[in-house]
C-alpha cells in the first residue's frame, strides 16, 4: 500500500473447523513462519516464542484499524490517548498477519486488531498459539475469524484485552 514494502502472503490449511497447519512468508525480509498444530511455531525453521515482557507498562503493542472498522475510529483514536501512557511504545505497520507473526516471535508483545478478514487472521492465528502466546476475540473467545483480535505474550494478553474491552469495544 502506498509503496511501502510490507506485506506477506499468508495461507492456512483448516480441517474440520480447525487450522492445522499455517505458513507467513515475508519476501521482502525472506522470513517464513510456519506452524503445524502440535509441533510448534518457526521462523525459518528455527523456533520461536513470545517475548518474556510481563508488565503491560513495558510492552510494545502493534494496532490494526482496517478501513472496515470505521465505526469504531472515534473510540480508537481516543483510547489510543490512554494507551500511549500505559504501555513503552505502540506501533501501527499495516499487516495483521505480520503482527501476529512478530507477536509470536517476541518482535511485539501484543496486537489488537479490528474488522478483520478470516484471510488476515487464519494463518497468524496457529502460529501464535503454537509459540506459546495467546489470541481471543475481543469477548476472550476463540471466535478469531470474526474480525476483530487480541494477541499477546500470556502476561500482557489480560491487560490488553481488558483495554480494548473497556476503552475501544
Amino acid at each position: 500500500m502506498h509503496g511501502i514494502p510490507h506485506f506477506c502472503v499468508s495461507i492456512a490449511y483448516e480441517l474440520e473447523s480447525r487450522i492445522e497447519t499455517s505458513i507467513i512468508y515475508d519476501p521482502i525480509k525472506d522470513e517464513l513462519f510456519q506452524a503445524t498444530r502440535g509441533n510448534g511455531a518457526f521462523l525459518n525453521g528455527y523456533p520461536i516464542k513470545p517475548s518474556k515482557i510481563k508488565d503491560f507498562e513495558k510492552a510494545l503493542i502493534a494496532l490494526g484499524f482496517p478501513p472496515t472498522a470505521y465505526h469504531l475510529r472515534e473510540r480508537f483514536m481516543n483510547a489510543l490517548k490512554e494507551l500511549i501512557i500505559e504501555v513503552n511504545s505502540l506501533r501501527i505497520f499495516g499487516s495483521a498477519a505480520l503482527n501476529l507473526a512478530y507477536v509470536a516471535a517476541g518482535r511485539i508483545d501484543g496486537d489488537m486488531e479490528f474488522g478483520l478478514s478470516p484471510w488476515d487472521v487464519a494463518a497468524g492465528w496457529l502460529i501464535v498459539e503454537e509459540a506459546g502466546a495467546l489470541i481471543t476475540d475481543e469477548n476472550g473467545r476463540e471466535e478469531i475469524l470474526k474480525g476483530n483480535i487480541i494477541a499477546a505474550t500470556p502476561e500482557i494478553h489480560p491487560s490488553l484485552l481488558k483495554f480494548a474491552q473497556e476503552k475501544i469495544l
